[in-house]
């Protein structure tokens, strides 16, 4: 982690009034959870790496939160606001850390986009950094835990899925590491045709994940199927684990995704 660093934590928006306090949750642990990996430095890393820490106990993680859509504001001008309180603290970078779990339009042009105008309206005495979207972080303890919650064997991942080329690898290899099958909510193997498969061949006992971040309007959509899906299929039980959610867990992968990220 970057000391001279500030952090704009960047989701993709709702319409759903919980939305806000939401994302802001997500902020706050993220804070918390970098401060204890400075905590934790100062005590147990090497003595370079305590140095750094006990200097920078004595300047808190500036983080915030913004949205691409449904905002107030538009993103570029969130990002103008935070940097000028960045600067105004003596942050001489500020890191746009992009919270989607596939690198689709908006990670790959809209935010870049937003940041660009963003630029060509700050000073130079603060760089601006995008970092890789957290879907490129490891997500496999945090999934293994959902499924091992369910205590089923019987695994199917439930991504959103995407048709851009090589966009659902990440997705296929978080299922395969965590012995699970992939299915997705906008493209085929959807979700209706994985538990008739399974259904197929007597699985009695299905655990579905939803590889989302919060509850939304497709989480509730993706309850309603399976509820259907269950009258259909009634000899056998599915169980329906709820997305990842505003936890210390996600904070924690956000982190050591942010700090591989300086590492490079």
């Amino acid at each position: 982690m970057n000391i001279s660093s500030a952090y704009l934590l960047v989701f993709h928006g709702s319409r759903d009034r919980q939305y806000r306090a939401t994302i802001s949750e997500v902020g706050s642990l993220l804070s918390q959870q970098l401060c204890w990996n400075l905590t934790s430095l100062e005590y147990s890393g090497s003595r370079a790496q305590q140095a750094i820490a006990s200097k920078s106990l004595d300047k808190l993680p500036l983080v915030d939160v913004a949205a691409l859509e449904f905002a107030d504001v538009e993103l570029w001008e969130k990002i103008v606001s935070f940097a000028h309180t960045a600067i105004a603290n003596k942050y001489s970078r500020l890191v746009i850390v992009p919270i989607f779990l596939s690198a689709g339009v908006h990670v790959r042009e809209d935010i870049p986009h937003e940041i660009a105008i963003a630029k060509q309206k700050l000073p130079e005495s603060i760089a601006i950094e995008m970092l890789d979207f957290i879907g490129n972080a490891s997500f496999t303890a945090l999934i293994e835990q959902k499924f091992a919650e369910l205590a089923i064997d019987n695994r199917v991942l439930l991504a959103h899925g995407s048709r851009l080329p090589q966009g659902n690898d990440r997705s296929e290899r978080l299922a395969r590491r965590v012995n699970a099958k992939i299915a997705y909510w906008a493209i085929q193997p959807d979700l209706t045709s994985t538990v008739e498969s399974l259904a197929r061949q007597n699985q009695s006992n299905i655990a579905i994940v939803p590889y989302f971040l919060f509850s939304g309007r497709i989480t509730k959509a993706i309850a309603s199927l399976v509820a259907q899906l269950q009258v259909r299929f009634p000899k056998n039980q599915l169980y329906l684990a709820s997305p990842l959610g505003a936890t210390t867990e996600l904070a924690q992968v956000i982190a050591t995704h942010i700090t591989s990220s300086n590492e490079e």
